[in-house]
């Protein structure tokens, strides 16, 4: 295969590796913040990016994150946060871990159950402080869930 072509990716592959929308990833190619060149109407984005780019793609992810979110204004509940309201609230929390990012882990299933998290619509309902000192509910556990939570409603197909 051509290395030009492996040294280079499209706007959506870009979106998916670095867990940022389309519209985000379009908007820094715009801006010259991300080594891209325009081709017709897409961009053909430089896969491997000079480490300054790379956390500037860090920050981008943090600040568009739905744990991000949920952290500026912890009393609130999830849902709020959630655009698209297209979740099957009755659904077991386990449900929305299928495809992206992956199952939650079993030690953090059981907390949310402990505490009586046992469907999608508890979990919504629930703010970032009171997840938050949920015991063997870490920190990583809550970025992976707020994640989860973000792709289902982006992606309610994947549901």
């Amino acid at each position: 295969m051509n290395k030009l072509f492996v040294a280079i990716m499209g706007v959506n592959e870009a979106s998916e590796l670095w867990e940022l929308s389309n519209t985000v990833i379009r908007e820094l190619c715009k801006s010259g913040k991300i080594v891209a060149t325009p081709i017709d109407d897409t961009w053909a984005i430089l896969r491997e990016q000079p480490p300054e780019t790379l956390k500037l793609i860090e920050d981008a992810c943090k600040k568009e994150s739905l744990y991000h979110i949920a952290f500026s204004s912890p009393d609130e509940p999830i849902i709020n946060f959630i655009k698209d309201n297209m979740l099957s609230l009755e659904q077991p929390i386990e449900a929305i871990f299928m495809h992206v990012p992956g199952p939650l882990s079993t030690r953090a299933a059981n907390s949310l159950r402990r505490v009586g998290i046992s469907t999608v619509k508890r979990l919504v309902e629930s703010t970032l402080n009171q997840l938050w000192p949920i015991r063997n509910l870490g920190n990583r556990a809550l970025r992976h869930t707020f994640h989860a939570l973000k792709q289902v409603t982006e992606n309610p197909s994947l549901y």
